[in-house]
């Protein structure tokens, strides 16, 4: 016989083509679906089969967090889709192996939770962050990386990470960590010495970019100034720039000034906070550059 292969409450079903008995556990949506029909009340763990329905509604409204994995280690992004694949509230929805990959995969399959390492092969952090929040800007990152370096926690923190997890941490830190992030708030070990720093950061980036004043200003940049403001919030100078793409260091500066215009800001800097969804003063700034590249 074609049992239901499933792992959550048991009770009496016959197969309604040989009239045979069977035990074998079901949840909600094998119950839809089964051929297999419930004979009498009594279940198995003694409750009614009122109560039985009672749960099996309660679990199929249950909606699980959906989750990115991005590492460019197989074997550990396969360890860690098992251990998440035992949650009954988290459900993996994607992988990345590469930088270049992550914004891809989270516009495909939009998470709640994207899982991110910081270095990865063909990818910039800052680059992969402006990005995913590009192209979907309510997925939470979380940061699980090997690296506790200041300078890579602040970095997170600017381009809008939610949390930053070492990957040293058991299974269920990661999954509350996870679970904070997913339901809004920040997580970081309080052990590392740029914590505080990370939330004071992260905190002004509470509003969601899609809400934010500046969205309307930012979207009104054409597709090469928008190229130039992201290379800015890397820290290039405009000669940095300019070779980066293509164009001499005068176009660049030509650019900048009509992004500024748009922005209404005045300097770089400035117009980097706002394409990161930050609008106050970070501890630890971005790298300011001269008054003539300004």
């Amino acid at each position: 016989q074609n049992l239901c292969n499933t792992k959550k409450v048991g009770f009496l079903l016959r197969d309604s083509r040989c009239k045979t008995f069977c035990r074998t556990p079901v949840v909600a949506a094998e119950v839809k679906r089964s051929r297999y029909k419930p004979v009498g009340f009594r279940l198995n763990f003694g409750i009614s089969y009122p109560q039985f329905t009672a749960a099996v509604r309660e679990d199929s409204n249950m909606v699980p967090i959906k989750v990115v994995i991005a590492d460019d280690h197989t074997l550990f992004r396969e360890g860690l889709k098992r251990i998440l694949s035992l949650e009954k509230d988290v459900f993996v929805v994607g992988e990345a192996s590469r930088g270049d990959e992550v914004a891809k995969v989270v516009e495909r399959t939009k998470p709640d939770v994207l899982l991110l390492d910081l270095k990865m092969p063909k990818g910039d952090m800052v680059q992969t962050l402006l990005e995913v929040r590009d192209r979907n800007p309510t997925t939470k990152v979380l940061v699980l990386t090997a690296f506790s370096e200041d300078e890579n926690i602040l970095n997170a923190a600017k381009g809008g990470a939610k949390g930053y997890v070492l990957k040293g941490v058991s299974s269920l830190t990661l999954l509350q960590a996870i679970k904070t992030v997913h339901g809004g708030g920040l997580w970081i070990d309080k052990e590392l010495p740029s914590a505080d720093t990370f939330e004071e950061i992260a905190q002004t980036q509470s509003v969601s970019y899609e809400s934010e004043p500046a969205n309307d200003a930012i979207k009104s940049l054409t597709k090469r100034e928008l190229e130039i403001l992201r290379l800015v919030a890397e820290g290039l100078t405009n000669e940095e720039i300019g070779k980066r793409i293509f164009i001499s260091e005068k176009t660049v500066k030509t650019h900048l000034t009509n992004i500024f215009d748009k922005l209404k800001v005045n300097n770089r800097f400035k117009a980097a906070l706002l394409i990161m969804g930050r609008h106050g003063e970070a501890s630890s700034p971005l790298p300011q550059r001269t008054e003539k590249e300004r």
